[in-house]
């Protein structure tokens, strides 16, 4: 019984938070931006399609653990591609609610916008690596 409990509350859980992140990726609409930004409309239905199989890849990664070809160079890959979303997904959320053009107005620095975003990315970079490649961390 504890097993069925266990099962059911994690699928349950991992709908769930499928789900809500499904939902603030359309919110913030953050694949009509890349595509904007990009200038690549038309390829609309290859950014959906690389979310849901990026997700489907994590789910399988995380349960089996699969030996990854290539080594170290498959997984400094994967991990630059999952930085680049992160930063992609981070930086959006920032644009719809403004954080950066509002804290650059009153801290007065518009020249040095660019060194604020390079920081938040190097900060980003710096949890990441500390959160994975320190014990007791991860």
């Amino acid at each position: 019984m504890s097993y069925v409990l266990a099962v059911t509350v994690g699928l349950g859980s991992g709908f769930v938070i499928g789900v809500s992140t499904a939902a603030f990726l359309v919110i913030t609409k953050l694949v009509n931006r890349v595509a904007d930004k990009t200038r690549t409309k038309d390829k609309l239905n290859i950014y959906e399609m690389a979310l849901l199989l990026g997700g489907i890849a994590a789910v399988f990664m995380t349960f089996w653990e699969p030996r990854i070809p290539l080594g170290g160079f498959m997984a400094g890959f994967i991990g630059l591609m999952a930085g680049i979303f992160t930063g992609i997904l981070a930086a959006s959320l920032a644009e719809i609610l403004k954080v950066i053009p509002v804290f650059t107005r009153r801290a007065k620095v518009a020249d040095g916008l660019f060194w604020f975003v390079i920081a938040l990315a190097g900060g980003k970079v710096c949890g990441t690596l500390v959160f994975y490649l320190m014990q007791g961390f991860h």
